[in-house]
């Protein structure tokens, strides 16, 4: 018997999120999400997206493409907030202390003025 490839979507319904679930060897399964479960779920898949492929490729290193970043005081004008988009409408917003801001800013200019000339090509 052929393996059919597993699918995963999520979708929204009503208040609750809908975790679909379908293919493979198993039957189909749904499982209701709150916001908060979605929120947690979000918070915590960069981590396992990294883990997952340097499992399946020692050595890469798997980057999401951003489409544009910019960076704005929070309210309390404390610490930066920092939006970074991707394409497909997605974004996160990361809140970075001023301290590793200006080590950011710094890198990012010492990384510029020194760029390599590279055989290697992208996958």
């Amino acid at each position: 018997m052929a393996r059919t490839e597993s699918r995963i979507s999520l979708t929204r319904d009503g208040d609750s999120f809908v975790l679909h679930l379908s293919g493979g060897s198993r039957r189909s399964r749904k499982v209701i999400l709150s916001e908060d479960n979605v929120l947690q779920f979000a918070q915590s898949a960069p981590g396992y997206r990294q883990e997952i492929m340097a499992r399946r490729h020692p050595g890469a290193v798997f980057a999401t493409p951003v489409s544009a970043v910019a960076a704005e005081w929070d309210a309390l004008g404390e610490n930066i907030l920092m939006v970074v988009r991707f394409p497909a409408n997605g974004s996160v917003i990361y809140e970075v202390h001023p301290d590793s801001s200006r080590k950011l800013a710094v890198r990012i200019q010492e990384i510029l003025g020194d760029r390599p000339a590279s055989q290697l090509t992208r996958q």
